[in-house]
């Protein structure tokens, strides 16, 4: 295993605003990894969690470490050996077009990392999320500020989830709370761009019948900011085939046009679409989420 998690942050520069960020570039400060206990918010998060549940998942990962950068495809986020993945990708995703162009992760889905992702996601342990979450803004912040990377610039989006699914699983919006760690790191507020209609769930689903699952599911509510960001950050828990990630992208080529299809081939003045994910599952079925020129799925 790393040692990343005892890095100190090395971004960001922005404060999160109550107004989109603005678009001109701010110097980079380096600051400390943001942890619940000096945040401030020890008595809202004790009071949160005596009125809402929550409590010992974030003590899965006290002991755990994320999975090395070099052993993480860059472009697909999946598990490779030494020396098996560079910028074009891995085995798993080179000859793949993907609806995005780089891909962040903490590690397989397995082991304290799962235990903690489904502890806030099934049992509303809101700090198994935070610590998920702080893990993994460390994470994409050093991959970032690698990219160079101006938060000014970035569009950070959760992955949707419906009230149905939510009240299913004890009503926190978990990839929500993840995206707001990430934020925190960066200085940038997520925005609920996206809505989901509700269908089955995907578990135990091949690649291709999780793409028709999900096919049509996903669109944007709103308007984007204006100017174009230029880039787009979406956050989810777990990525299986890379099916909802694809179609989540899709959804925000299809509203804002061609000039949006941030993955593979995509234009020069195109937003970059980064997929950050606390965890890639070790069950994959088929390879990571493919996308057509504009950004689309291919079953």
């Amino acid at each position: 295993m790393g040692t990343e998690t005892n890095k100190p942050f090395t971004w960001p520069p922005n404060p999160v605003a109550d107004e989109p960020p603005a678009t001109t570039v701010q110097p980079v400060a380096t600051m400390s990894p943001p942890t619940p206990a000096d945040d401030n918010r020890g008595f809202w998060a004790r009071l949160e969690a005596a009125l809402l549940g929550g409590g010992g998942g974030a003590r899965l990962l006290d002991d755990w470490e994320p999975d090395p950068v070099d052993f993480t495809c860059p472009r697909c986020g999946g598990p490779v050996g030494f020396a098996e993945a560079d910028e074009q990708g891995c085995t798993a995703c080179r000859d793949t077009r993907l609806a995005w162009r780089s891909a962040v992760t903490l590690g397989q889905y397995r082991g304290p990392l799962r235990d903690a992702i489904t502890a806030c996601k099934y049992r509303n342990d809101r700090r198994a999320g935070r610590a998920v979450g702080t893990l993994l803004a460390r994470r994409a912040a050093d991959r970032f500020h690698e990219d160079r990377v101006d938060p000014a610039g970035v569009l950070l989006i959760p992955v949707p989830t419906t009230t149905r699914r939510r009240l299913e699983n004890t009503g926190l919006d978990h990839t929500l709370l993840l995206a707001s760690e990430v934020g925190r790191a960066l200085g940038v507020r997520p925005r609920r761009l996206l809505e989901r209609r509700h269908t089955p769930h995907q578990a135990g689903l091949s690649a291709a019948a999780r793409a028709r699952n999900v096919a049509g599911t996903i669109r944007v509510r709103h308007a984007l900011p204006v100017p174009r960001p230029a880039d787009v950050v979406l956050v989810d828990d777990v990525r299986t085939t890379g099916a909802t990630a694809s179609a989540c992208f899709r959804a925000i080529t299809d509203r804002f046009g061609v000039e949006w299809a941030g993955g593979e081939g995509r234009p020069s003045e195109a937003p970059c679409f980064w997929l950050v994910t606390a965890a890639v599952s070790s069950h994959r079925r088929g390879r990571p989420g493919r996308s057509s020129a504009g950004g689309g799925l291919h079953p």
